[in-house]
């Protein structure tokens, strides 16, 4: 940012300076600097041109920040505030906090559980109980950890969760997340848990009866490039240690996360390189790969023979439209979010049907149809502060409920609708 403080240099190389620096601004459409700019370097550009940008900038930050508040985090907000793009009160005003959600915006996270402590990758990962194990597959930054908070801070209507072994300890922390209404930071790479439980089979009944469960995140980053890469064709070696999951004996459901918003996704990976010498050398690359593209390919690699000895463990195979806030209201998001799969996954909808047909198993308690469930955390403010809502959550446990092992399977028609494009 330009310095007119600086004597050792002319006024004539102040003003070329931050003239090369406006050039640079306009193409980087930065909200914060343009703001930082237009505050510190008056009359050395256009104050009209300085102002038009800047609020033309703004306006685009206020509809986005209206449109998807969860994806403006603490630390950007912060630097809104203090740039003085916008203040205190035009955020309050504007619905984007609360007075609530700004102090829970400044609580200090290092009194909070160290979520990287509890996501070491799969070396000591534990073989689950006996069961029916859950898993969620999807994109990196999908809803998983937050599907997974929800669920842990809801423990106990209608099911609990052992917040002791195997996963328990990262589920409790989760829960402590959830409680304070404040989102956990991006989920280590190469993580994989599973976090075991009981589910009512009636949770309407005064008797409870239930049944072991068992929750397995898996990893979005593995998800994503083993599929992309193509060479993988056995979903038992999708990532380290998940063989053993996938090809255990336990009865298995597979949730598949779409994310309502965004098709693409950065993801981040450590690539090894042999120089001439037989060196090895890594480099974090990074790529932006298709939500699109990798549905697709997993719906084809189930269907695989090298995974059929998997695949005939599986009961039923659904969708979880994630981050369902951004697509409206409660009323409007289960109707948008089927317009969403039937306009951009239709091709992932239509191969998972034929393969459930062609099984005559998988999901025959729906006529073979993959169900959409919609799911978000609750209202979300920016700066990564949300008041928790546990609808959607149960509404997911009532899904598991019904499709795994020991569910009311006869009670299917009555709770969900199929998806079936016009």
């Amino acid at each position: 940012m330009c310095d007119t403080t600086k004597q050792t240099l002319t006024p004539e190389q102040i003003e070329a300076n931050a003239i090369a620096e406006w050039k640079t601004l306009k193409q980087n459409r930065n909200l914060v600097e343009v703001a930082k700019f237009r505050a510190e370097c008056p009359d050395v550009v256009s104050k009209e041109e300085v102002d038009e940008l800047f609020s033309r900038l703004r306006d685009e930050e206020l509809q986005g920040m209206l449109t998807s508040p969860a994806k403006f985090s603490r630390s950007h907000i912060e630097s809104l505030v203090s740039c003085g793009a916008f203040s205190y009160d035009e955020l309050l005003k504007f619905g984007l906090i609360t007075e609530d959600s700004w102090k829970r915006m400044q609580i200090n996270r290092d009194f909070l559980p160290d979520l990287p402590e509890f996501q070491k990758g799969m070396t000591e990962l534990q073989q689950p109980p006996a069961g029916t194990d859950i898993y969620f597959f999807g994109m990196p930054t999908s809803g998983k950890t937050s599907l997974l908070m929800g669920i842990a801070a809801a423990n106990g209507q209608g099911y609990t969760i052992d917040m002791r072994t195997n996963g328990g300890p990262y589920a409790a922390a989760l829960r402590q997340f959830a409680q304070s209404g404040l989102m956990v930071g991006r989920t280590n790479g190469k993580f994989v848990t599973t976090i075991s439980g009981r589910i009512n089979r009636d949770f309407d009944s005064d008797k409870v009866k239930s049944y072991p469960i068992n929750l397995v995140e898996m990893s979005g980053e593995e998800f994503a490039l083993r599929i992309a890469e193509t060479k993988e064709t056995s979903m038992a070696n999708m990532g380290t240690g998940v063989t053993n999951l996938l090809r255990n004996d336990n009865r298995k459901v597979f949730f598949i996360l779409v994310d309502a918003s965004k098709p693409m996704v950065k993801v981040s990976y450590l690539d090894h390189e042999i120089d001439e010498d037989g060196e090895i050398s890594k480099h974090v690359r990074s790529r932006y790969i298709s939500q699109l593209d990798i549905l697709d390919k997993f719906a084809v690699l189930i269907s695989l023979p090298e995974n059929r000895e998997i695949m005939n463990k599986v009961d039923a195979i659904h969708f979880i439209v994630t981050k369902s806030d951004a697509l409206g209201t409660a009323e409007e998001c289960d109707e948008k979010a089927h317009e969403m799969v039937q306009n951009h996954y239709l091709s992932v909808v239509e191969q998972l049907r034929y393969f459930c047909q062609h099984t005559k198993r998988i999901n025959r308690a729906s006529d073979y149809e993959p169900q959409i469930y919609t799911y978000s955390l609750g209202k979300f403010y920016v700066g990564d502060v949300f008041d928790f809502d546990n609808a959607d959550t149960l509404k997911i446990v009532d899904a598991i409920r019904e499709v795994s092992a020991g569910g009311i399977k006869q009670s299917w028609r009555k709770f969900c609708s199929s998806f079936r494009p016009q």
